[in-house]
């Protein structure tokens, strides 16, 4: 032992003899495993998030290419007069073609007269046809109450409406 206090002495240490420290650079190597370690463990948590959010994207990428074509297909349907009439009778309780009568139209036409005006106006119509699909865009809906605004007063009228609901349907199953 006094070796080694010798060696450790400050005249010894003045004159540029090393010191042997075996223990701190060991701890400072288990420090640096340990700072290893973490942060490969944070890698791992950050590459399953991002594998998560990556699988996330595909799922939304699909839905939004099904949306899509089903918003190309309703604006193609809306653009004719039949197809525009098929919209319109989804905004109606699913009424058979044989029970389009007035009684059943003209409820249906209060429940979407929500002022009681007893015309359809635009944010009426609007508000009708996004409850059914709320994807439907302000020119589909437009388009719609073009084909059924036959007076071009910018309303809809009850006969317009019953017109509209009736189209292509054949009216001897209507009662």
């Amino acid at each position: 032992m006094a070796l080694a206090v010798l060696s450790e002495s400050p005249s010894n240490i003045r004159a540029g003899a090393k010191q042997r420290s075996p223990a701190p650079k060991r701890r400072q190597s288990h420090n640096l495993e340990d700072s290893i370690a973490d942060i490969l463990k944070t890698t791992l948590h950050l590459t399953d998030d991002c594998n998560k959010a990556s699988r996330d994207c595909l799922r939304v990428r699909r839905k939004s290419k099904e949306l899509g074509q089903h918003l190309g297909d309703l604006a193609v349907q809306a653009s004719t007069l039949a197809g525009a009439a098929q919209v319109w009778r989804s905004l109606a309780p699913k009424i058979d073609p044989a029970l389009l009568t007035e009684t059943a139209l003209r409820e249906a036409f209060d429940a979407i007269d929500v002022d009681g005006s007893g015309k359809l106006e635009g944010p009426e119509v609007a508000a009708a046809i996004k409850k059914g699909n709320p994807d439907a865009t302000d020119e589909m809906i437009q388009n719609l109450i073009k084909f059924a605004d036959t007076d071009g007063d910018g309303t809809i009228d009850f006969e317009e409406y019953m017109a509209i609901m009736r189209t292509g349907v054949d009216e001897t199953s209507v009662q």
